[in-house]
Formats: structure tokens, C-alpha cells, sequence
């Protein structure tokens, strides 16, 4: 965002880099199978829980909690893991 340096302060109030930390169960369950088999496919994690987490893996991703690691082929899906494992 650009803005005047006068107004830069008025600003600052309105946006954060702090992320709301609190996790729901599902989110914690998706975690904690990701720092346990890291790196693992989003298909691997919906394999062991059972149910779709494609939404809860991207909250974790804007919570800069979990991170595309990479694909070990250029048509693989991207593989995941924790970004600070002490968080959780």
C-alpha cells in the first residue's frame, strides 16, 4: 500500500501482521498429522483423516503455520510442511 508518510501512522492501526492464533480441532488434527509425516500430500492427510481439508491447510498456510515444501516431479501435487513445529 502506498500512502502519504504524514498519514503512514493512521494507517499502521488498520493492518497487522499478526494473524488470529487460535486453531479449531480440525485445523490441529490436520496440523499434527503434518508435522508427524512430513512432507505429506494434501490427498495423503485427507486419506488418514477422512474427510476434505483442503480449506483447513490454507488457513494454516495464511497463519504462516505450514508451507508448500515443494514437488518432487513437475506434475506432483505440492507437498507440505510445518513451518515452526514448536507452535503447535
Amino acid at each position: 500500500m502506498l500512502t502519504l508518510p504524514d498519514l503512514a501512522s493512521i494507517f499502521a492501526n488498520f493492518t497487522s501482521d499478526e494473524v488470529d492464533a487460535k486453531l479449531t480441532k480440525a485445523a490441529l488434527e490436520n496440523a499434527g498429522g503434518l508435522r508427524y509425516k512430513q512432507p505429506i500430500l494434501r490427498a495423503d492427510i485427507e486419506a488418514i483423516r477422512g474427510v476434505a481439508c483442503g480449506e483447513t491447510i490454507r488457513n494454516l498456510m495464511e497463519k504462516h503455520l505450514v508451507r508448500i515444501a515443494g514437488r518432487s516431479r513437475r506434475t506432483r501435487p505440492a507437498d507440505f510442511v510445518t513451518e515452526r513445529p514448536s507452535d503447535f
